[in-house]
């Protein structure tokens, strides 16, 4: 596997436990998720995260591999707060409670 695809893995596995929580989700969607889409926003996240590192382990080796997934994780996770704080200004919604 290639580092592109960690990159990618990690990007949907915080999106989907972005999604998962209720501010987000309905940033989005103008509805909070149920329990059985959180549930699953959340196992699909941490499959995602999780395949990240074998992405990486895969490209660099175990001992390497889990260094570099850290920082895989660092700035995927820096993507998505600049995403989720930009986004609502593009769509034009905002949160509401």
């Amino acid at each position: 596997m290639s580092a592109l695809s960690a990159f990618i893995l990690a990007f949907a596995g915080f999106a989907a436990l972005a999604l998962a929580m209720d501010r987000h989700h309905r940033t989005l969607f103008d509805r909070a998720p149920g329990r059985g889409a959180a549930l699953t926003l959340r196992l699909a996240g941490t499959a995602g995260l999780a395949a990240s590192l074998f992405a990486c382990a895969d490209r660099w080796g175990w001992a390497i591999g889990a260094i570099a997934w850290f920082g895989v994780l660092s700035a995927v996770a820096l993507g998505v707060v600049l995403l989720l704080a930009a986004l609502p200004r593009r769509t034009g919604r905002t949160t509401r409670r």
